[in-house]
């Protein structure tokens, strides 16, 4: 553009802030309740498609013909739950349990005291297809020899849980 025979450049800057705030509670608001501030519904589901293990860390899709995996809990990050939690793998194509030897469906929270723990506290689950060895078979998870995906189910769960401020742990290719 010129004015009075001289080039000008016209800048124009517009304050975003607003609508950055302004977004950011469209977002609170649908995802907390109005009155107590908690988490609703729309926040547990977006929360709990998280907890669906489609891939392993890598982004590979879980396959037991494949590969078998671990999914580790750190000592002291056990899902953070007041009832219980659960792990249960399902057939990604037929969507159904895992018919398996010895008819284990899922490893959950109330099995603790029959599980083996690892030296640092921790626990380590086994979803493999074939047989670990004795001293990992109390924490098998049976998996098929096709896709599947493991489904962390948590009953009740504590703030840490609903807030994100606990991640669920990857599954890892073993070995």
């Amino acid at each position: 553009m010129q004015f009075h025979g001289e080039q000008l450049r016209m800048t124009i800057v517009r304050d975003l802030r607003d609508r950055h705030e302004a977004q950011a509670r469209i977002h609170h608001l649908a995802h907390h309740d109005v009155l107590t501030g908690l988490p609703n519904r729309m926040a547990f589901i977006e929360r709990a498609q998280t907890l669906l293990a489609k891939a392993d860390a890598a982004g590979q899709t879980l396959d037991g013909g494949k590969s078998a995996y671990t999914l580790h809990f750190a000592a002291g990050e056990l899902p953070p739950v007041s009832a219980f939690w659960s792990v249960t793998v399902y057939d990604a194509t037929t969507q159904l349990l895992v018919a398996n030897p010895i008819d284990r469906y899922l490893i959950n929270s109330p099995m603790l005291p029959d599980l083996t723990r690892d030296a640092d506290g921790g626990l380590t689950v086994y979803l493999q297809q074939d047989r670990p060895s004795a001293d990992q078979e109390a924490n098998w998870l049976p998996v098929p020899v096709g896709p599947f995906y493991a489904m962390l189910r948590m009953y009740w769960p504590q703030e840490a849980a609903l807030s994100g401020a606990w991640q669920a742990p990857a599954m890892n290719p073993a070995g």
